[in-house]
């Protein structure tokens, strides 16, 4: 048989000597309040979608049923408000937070 460039062989002894004493996920208590602060983030943008969707179907005309426009408008006003919001908090951070004497290295 040829040996395949694409397919790659999976060598179970090589992975069984990487991974025995080092474990491949980290313990939960490393990571739980990092998951935490994702998972409010996250539902915060989504409540934020939801006002947003409600006061484009309001400015709309108020119709019961959402269009695919009104879905369409919330998103992109909630795009446009995180991209902003992310952009101004990064610049923030460029011009206040880094020492600008300070190698990229040393940060």
């Amino acid at each position: 048989m040829i040996p395949s460039p694409v397919i790659v062989k999976y060598d179970s002894a090589l992975f069984e000597a990487i991974h025995r004493d080092v474990p491949t996920f980290l313990p939960p208590e490393d990571h739980k309040e990092a998951i935490t602060w994702i998972l409010s983030i996250a539902g915060a943008i989504t409540i934020f979608h939801l006002v947003v969707l409600q006061m484009v179907k309001v400015w709309q005309g108020g119709s019961k049923e959402t269009t695919h426009a009104a879905w369409k408008a919330s998103y992109q006003i909630t795009n446009l408000f995180i991209n902003l919001t992310l952009g101004v908090v990064g610049i923030y951070y460029q011009i206040f937070k880094i020492k600008p004497d300070e190698a990229i290295l040393d940060r």
